[in-house]
């Protein structure tokens, strides 16, 4: 199944299951849903806020007789959330009578969107592990911070896609760290390589190049940040490296399999998904750089 299908699949499947919690199936509490998605998306996911519209849209297109007329129709079909031949749309989403205060069902609703889209986003991950990201450049794919995955604009400073000889790079001019918005799922018994290619035009006359970072960022089954030492993330492919401009272009690259906190070349206990990232220029404000690609692929089991 096609990434951006899987995603759509996914994400429908979540919304339902939050309408199907609602209250009451009136317009009034379907709104108020869709408005707290939506805020939820532009805070954290805002470059699939266009997916969240579209599925809405054929939500609300596919299940015409969602209305408060429903509200009062039990169901008796063992957690069921369709009920084949009632009505008799086998299509139309029929609400579950609901007893107790509306405000309580409607907090619960607020954390379930916030944990189902999170859930969401670490399951949305390419069907073959097979990441990479920097020659796609002019797709906002880039975030800045690896808990606010906000989309990188080639407004931001230090942030450009510059072209050279026809192909197309990131140039950093001083400090830039840039991680993958897509995570991407990892099993811990498995091992992955993680690959950079980059080069330094201008040196940091501090330093005389450019001290550079490139890893993954772990993240835990709820979607959360991990920062257990030995750093802020695991840096197989290059850790506090001063890459010079005299050296050209630089390929390196990491091994980084199991569970434990004595290497970068670990995962954390409880690692399900990462993002590749790279730091640029790190403490090198004199620096600039250019990044080819950053990549993470599986290469075998242990």
């Amino acid at each position: 199944m096609p990434q951006s299908e899987q995603k759509y699949t996914l994400l429908r499947g979540q919304l339902e299951k939050l309408l199907e919690r609602l209250p009451e199936s009136s317009e009034h509490h379907r709104t108020a849903l869709y408005d707290r998605m939506r805020r939820f998306m532009a805070d954290k996911h805002p470059n699939h806020l266009p997916l969240l519209e579209q599925v809405i849209a054929e939500t609300e297109a596919r299940y015409p007789n969602l209305t408060l007329q429903n509200a009062d129709i039990a169901t008796e079909t063992e957690g069921n959330e369709f009920l084949p031949g009632k009505p008799s749309d086998p299509t139309v989403l029929v609400p579950k009578k609901r007893s107790g205060a509306p405000v309580i069902v409607m907090a619960g609703i607020v954390a379930l969107i916030g944990v189902a889209t999170g859930w969401f986003y670490l399951r949305s991950t390419p069907a073959v592990l097979n990441s990479s990201f920097a020659r796609m450049a002019d797709s906002p794919r880039f975030s800045m911070d690896a808990v606010n995955l906000q989309p990188i604009t080639n407004e931001t400073a230090a942030y450009k896609l510059v072209e050279v000889d026809g192909a197309r790079f990131v140039q950093a001019t001083g400090p830039l760290q840039l991680y993958q918005i897509d995570s991407v799922e990892i099993d811990p018994a498995k091992t992955y390589r993680v690959t950079v290619r980059l080069r330094v035009t201008k040196d940091d006359p501090e330093i005389g190049g450019a001290r550079t970072y490139a890893g993954v960022a772990t993240y835990d089954a709820d979607g959360q940040l991990e920062n257990a030492a030995p750093g802020s993330h695991r840096y197989a492919a290059l850790t506090n490296r001063i890459i010079s401009e005299k050296e050209g272009w630089v390929e390196a690259e990491g091994l980084i399999t199991g569970a434990g906190n004595e290497n970068y070349n670990q995962f954390r206990q409880g690692t399900v998904a990462v993002r590749p990232m790279v730091l640029l220029n790190y403490q090198s404000r004199g620096a600039v750089s250019l990044l080819d690609y950053v990549r993470f692929e599986e290469v075998g089991s242990d």
